[in-house]
């Protein structure tokens, strides 16, 4: 008789569903949940799998149905495990098609997903006090080593990363009380550490600082709040750009990068995070054809990552050749700089006056180091008197 070991839970709802897992000389199979009036036990359809085949389904690139059928052979087997489906399990070969009630239904996609990171960042936010979240990142390309290429995993981390300090940068507009006014966090800090997940994928572990005051715990809560909104579109694509002009600017911009990388990396996402504070853990998944989708709709609005910018100060130097200009601003004593927009005139302005500038702020970013420069152009202006 067959035997084959569990692997990976690919999906779980009160109970395992649907598993992948090995024979005994690296065989691949995938086992789904299904019911049977043979006993009350849990019976388990299994098939045997190509390890490209297993990639796309976990990436959603097939369904669930697309890949029992495109099996390699017919061979078909039944397991009913007596110790759950984690562990060894015995198969028992069948012989014709498989019934129709055994399979699922057409369109059900897995998606990017992780055994355990419910728990695991449940775990962490509890033992550490402190907010944690779990990213995964999967790969297109079939392994059965825990590891993605380096400039995927850069990228993904800096492009993360750039979304979830906007979103914490919005979350904290207008809010008061204790870390309200807390300056902007060292986002180096946040990334902790890197380890295995599902073959051919690596989860990170992000954890908020713990000294506190450096950066408020309530304001990292409130930005995955948001980046949790901006995740659910990947199911909505018609909706997506509504709900994403929600937060226009520098947040929805970091968003539209993170889905473009994803979708030419061809990478799925998943995170889940908790916070010490909630009772619930939260979790949301982009898979590659998400992705894919959302990047195109999204990349057709104009200005989705344009910000509005008011400065009022002193204006200190106008070049109207280059189309430039410089201000110092009263509010934070910095001085900003940037271009002239089309159809505004400055050759009346008089420097060292005071003046409001109302700017269109959009941020350009270096992916290898994560660097962001905030890029000014004036679109109209009025003189203080």
């Amino acid at each position: 008789m067959k035997r084959i070991y569990h692997k990976n839970t690919l999906l779980y709802y009160d109970g395992i569903q649907v598993f992948d897992a090995q024979d005994d000389i690296g065989g691949n199979y995938i086992g789904v949940l299904v019911d049977t009036a043979e006993s009350s036990q849990d019976h388990y359809l299994v098939v045997g799998i190509a390890p490209a085949e297993l990639q796309r389904l976990r990436l959603a690139e097939i369904d669930l149905r697309a890949a029992i059928m495109g099996r390699p052979g017919t061979e078909w087997f039944l397991t009913s495990p007596a110790a759950g489906a984690e562990g060894s399990l015995e198969l028992e070969g069948r012989a014709g098609d498989i019934p129709e009630e055994y399979l699922p239904g057409e369109g059900l996609l897995l998606g990017a997903r992780s055994a355990g990171s419910t728990c695991s960042a449940f775990n962490e936010a509890r033992s550490r006090n402190t907010v944690a979240l779990e990213l995964s990142i999967e790969s297109l390309v079939p392994s059965e080593q825990h590891r993605v290429p380096l400039g995927v995993l850069t990228g993904v981390l800096t492009n993360f990363g750039s979304l979830l300090k906007h979103a914490y940068d919005r979350a904290r507009q207008g809010a008061s009380g204790p870390g309200a006014s807390a300056g902007r966090c060292d986002w180096r800090r946040i990334f902790d550490v890197a380890v295995p997940a599902l073959p051919g994928s690596v989860k990170v572990l992000l954890l908020a600082p713990e000294s506190p005051g450096l950066f408020g715990q309530t304001g990292v809560a409130e930005a995955l709040d948001i980046v949790d909104k901006l995740a659910a579109t990947a199911s909505d694509p018609d909706n997506a750009i509504r709900r994403v002009k929600e937060y226009q600017g520098h947040t929805a911009g970091a968003f539209l990068r993170l889905v473009q990388f994803a979708a030419e990396s061809e990478l799925s996402l998943a995170y889940t995070w908790a916070s010490p504070d909630r009772a619930d853990v939260s979790s949301a998944s982009i898979s590659r054809p998400q992705a894919a989708a959302l990047a195109e709709v999204l990349a057709s609005s104009e200005k989705l990552g344009t910000e509005v910018k008011t400065l009022t100060g002193i204006l200190r130097k106008v070049d109207a050749d280059k189309g430039e200009w410089r201000l110092k601003s009263h509010t934070d004593g910095q001085e900003y700089s940037g271009k002239i927009g089309a159809g505004v005139s400055l050759s009346k302005v008089v420097i060292d006056s005071e003046y409001t500038f109302v700017c269109e702020e959009t941020t350009e970013f270096a992916l290898t180091s994560g660097k962001e420069t905030q890029k000014l152009t004036l679109t109209s202006l009025r003189e203080n008197r």
